[in-house]
């Protein structure tokens, strides 16, 4: 869009055409002194301080606190801040400074949790959903014979549905790919693999992401899968979804829950199906060859691109700077 942008992140991050400016910490890691370092160190902090626009996307939020509690005269007259969280959880920026700031969330499901949950002001709460490449998540007519589970091994993701879902229909294949980054994760990881033993599931197949070749694998697997699904724990709600906008670009309709973000973001019977019950789940894959391919991929590039992604938050720093 023409502006000048500068990132500051952690090792390991991809910073496109974005000016890189690391923040030396732990790959993974959350701390406050870590995220301390753009607002407290002196080389940093000149540069941030000559921009117009900031977006806090860090996990605790430590600039927007600091720009509450030393620089609130600037705020929205020379500058314009934002922070977003990512999830259900605004614990960050900590009171009061959720009382004056202006946050985003990801979807309007997250947007009333926001409010209704955590005590935040409706008139500073927006949504701006993810934005993902399509030109790195490319559509691909053809497909496989598997349905596609790529996240967490959790069972709030509905992975133990998963396994439900197979054992009821054993001539559909299942993939469950990953990358176990947790000591949690590792655990899960064996129970489920436990389960497809105990159960004899043939119809499953396990599938690790190569270090350092996740992205390229899970496009490639996206691009090829009949389907992609995610049936959520009832009692889970999902604050948006990423793959389920990464596979409906790659053209793969989707299976998810008719609860929390999903139904804002797959469109039901027109890039995939809402389901609840095992028996709504177990017909939607047995109906999942009706779903139109192309109207995958047209949702994101209207809704959930990179540009709309763009524009949203171009959009809003007009109205918050006005």
């Amino acid at each position: 869009m023409g502006h000048e942008v500068t990132l500051y992140a952690v090792p390991q991050s991809l910073h496109g055409r974005a000016k890189l400016r690391l923040i030396p910490c732990t790959y993974g890691r959350v701390s406050y002194e870590a995220e301390s370092k753009p607002y407290e160190d002196p080389e940093y902090r000149e540069l941030l301080f000559q921009c117009d626009l900031i977006i806090d996307w860090s996990a605790t939020n430590y600039v927007s606190e600091s720009f509450y509690w030393w620089e609130r005269d600037r705020l929205y007259r020379d500058l314009v801040l934002v922070y977003a969280r990512n999830g259900m959880a605004f614990n960050s920026p900590r009171f009061p400074a959720n009382q004056f700031l202006h946050g985003v969330a990801l979807s309007e499901c997250a947007r009333t949790c926001a409010i209704k949950e955590w005590g935040i002001p409706d008139r500073l709460m927006h949504v701006i959903p993810y934005g993902v490449d399509t030109d790195i998540y490319r559509f691909q007519k053809n497909k496989s014979d598997y349905i596609l589970y790529l996240g967490r091994p959790h069972y709030q993701k509905g992975c133990h549905r998963l396994l439900m879902l197979a054992e009821r229909l054993p001539d559909e294949k299942f993939m469950l790919a990953w990358r176990t980054h947790t000591d949690e994760h590792k655990r899960y990881e064996q129970m489920f693999k436990h389960i497809v033993k105990w159960k004899d599931l043939k119809n499953v197949e396990f599938h690790e992401l190569p270090r350092g070749e996740e992205q390229a694998e899970k496009v490639r697997l996206y691009q090829r899968a009949k389907a992609f699904i995610t049936p959520h724990d009832k009692r889970y709600r999902e604050a948006f979804g990423l793959t389920l906008v990464e596979a409906m670009s790659c053209g793969t309709p989707c299976i998810t829950s008719n609860h929390g973000s999903a139904p804002e973001v797959v469109e039901n019977d027109v890039t995939g199906f809402l389901c609840e019950s095992l028996d709504e789940y177990s017909e939607a894959i047995k109906n999942v060859d009706r779903i139109d391919s192309k109207a995958c991929r047209e949702r994101v590039l209207t809704w959930f691109s990179k540009e709309a992604m763009a524009q949203n938050y171009g959009k809003l720093y007009g109205e918050l700077k006005a």
